[in-house]
């Protein structure tokens, strides 16, 4: 869903979100009952909100590649960020985790 409602910034309301749930086929029972409940859907806003802020997200869209900010989306900057990631999963630095930085990089690859 999250493509759609990309693709149309402007038609965001509850009637457009329900006819886009429609066309997917979700379950509209569901849909109209997590719409209706505002504690609920605060809650979800919450927790997408304190995501965003951990890292330093604001606005979008924003990409993470392994929890660095890519700044530059060209494909090459991808590239980049994605060899580099695959060449340090090689040198593992924890246990289940790929190796590198977690912090934002800076200069042009961020």
């Amino acid at each position: 869903m999250h493509d759609t409602i990309l693709e149309n910034r402007k038609k965001i309301d509850v009637a457009d979100l329900r006819g886009y749930a429609e066309s997917m086929g979700l379950n509209l029972g569901e849909f109209d009952k997590l719409m209706a409940d505002e504690k609920k859907m605060d809650e979800l806003l919450k927790a997408d909100m304190a995501e965003a802020r951990k890292c330093k997200v604001r606005g979008t869209p924003t990409v993470l590649i392994n929890g660095l900010k890519l700044a530059n989306r060209s494909l090459e900057s991808y590239k980049k960020r994605i060899d580099a990631i695959l060449k340090a999963g090689s040198k593992k630095t924890k246990p289940g985790r790929v190796g590198g930085p977690t912090r934002p990089r800076t200069g042009s690859d961020r």
